[in-house]
């Protein structure tokens, strides 16, 4: 298989994966899709099932929110939300489909972000890019971002 920089420059157009958040339940013990990855694994696993019998030759991982959960988790729990959205979409693909990690914003409002501040919310993106750095992925995918300060911090960040 082509790396993923080899096929998007030089390959046909990749099929993508759907979105994660709609279609994983939220229930009162989990307050945030994104925890599926370590509360009920098996849940992802049978989403990125669906995406690959649909044709998905990338899968997303299911972590988009990880940045805006470290206040509300901690940085250890991101830090293992991300590795584990790594590995189950890893384990899906079993080397027939690239892996992308999904990021979102620190904040879901210009307010929010801004009261964050620049400084802590680099500090708030580098906790899942290094777990999905470790974990292994074949490309970032920066998502749902209605700021332009913000998406080009999380982008810098990680680059």
């Amino acid at each position: 298989m082509l790396s993923l920089r080899e096929r998007l420059y030089g390959g046909p157009t990749i099929a993508g994966d759907g979105p994660k958040g709609t279609r994983l339940p939220k229930t009162s013990d989990v307050v945030d899709v994104n925890l599926h990855n370590l509360q009920n694994p098996h849940l992802v696993r049978e989403i990125h099932q669906s995406d690959l019998s649909a044709g998905a030759e990338a899968l997303t991982t299911c972590t988009w929110n990880a940045a805006y959960l470290i206040p509300r988790i901690g940085e250890g729990e991101v830090y293992r939300l991300s590795t584990s959205g790594v590995r189950l979409a890893r384990e899906m693909a079993n080397g027939n489909a690239y892996v992308v990690a999904a990021l979102g914003p620190v904040g879901w409002n210009l307010e929010e972000i801004n009261e964050i501040g620049a400084k802590k919310a680099a500090e708030y993106y580098r906790v899942p890019l290094l777990g999905f750095k470790e974990a292994g992925i074949d490309g970032l995918m920066l998502e749902t971002f209605t700021d332009g300060d913000d998406s080009i911090l999380a982008y810098k960040t990680a680059s």
